[in-house]
């Protein structure tokens, strides 16, 4: 093995060092990116809300543009009354049972028919007004006797007949009336007595 040669000369330098990770920087961008979804999540809140709002504001519309239809077709007539999201209406007219039915339909409403005692009182009341003794209710006991269904052929949820009644007293008493105190008596479908129908809004 021969001598040992001499050193050879100094190599070239390495690369340039890489700087420190700035960790400052990392966390401030992190904190950016949370902000910004904070803002992206509240910002869809708010429109989940104005889409409620809008929501509530066209429910809004509809129930007053309804109840001023309801209002417009009732002043049509020369007696009614509001009750409970509906509108009691008369002309004053004194037909049959079938005239009255069909002259109700024929403005868009019904022949009146109390569902609870406030709507029998209220209808009562207009007993005053039109200078009546009986007022027609949309009821018959035509397909069964004895048994009074509404015009639908629905049982009735409610009734408010004197005591005795309905009796079928002349025969064939198959339609009802309500008197000046608020009480029903059955009677025949082609007697005159006063027409009040019902209008929805």
């Amino acid at each position: 093995m021969g001598p040992t040669g001499p050193t050879g000369p100094k190599g070239d330098k390495g690369g340039l060092p890489g700087f420190a990770a700035d960790n400052s920087l990392i966390t401030n961008l992190q904190s950016d990116i949370i902000k910004l979804i904070d803002r992206i999540t509240v910002t869809e809140q708010a429109m989940d809300a104005s889409d409620k709002i809008i929501k509530n504001l066209q429910s809004e519309v509809k129930h007053l543009t309804d109840t001023l239809n309801g209002i417009e077709k009732a002043s049509r007539f020369r007696t009614f009354k509001n009750v409970g999201g509906k509108y009691y209406v008369s002309n004053g007219l004194e037909a049959n049972f079938g005239d009255g039915v069909k002259f109700c339909t024929d403005v868009g409403g019904k022949m009146v028919l109390p569902t609870n005692e406030d709507e029998n009182t209220l209808l009562s009341s207009m007993h005053a007004v039109l200078g009546s003794t009986y007022i027609l209710i949309g009821i018959t006991d035509e397909e069964s006797e004895g048994t009074f269904v509404d015009l639908d052929n629905r049982p009735l949820s409610f009734t408010k007949w004197k005591k005795n009644e309905p009796n079928n007293y002349r025969g064939a008493e198959n339609c009802a009336v309500v008197y000046s105190d608020g009480e029903w008596y059955d009677v025949t479908c082609d007697s005159k007595w006063h027409v009040v129908c019902e209008l929805h809004n």
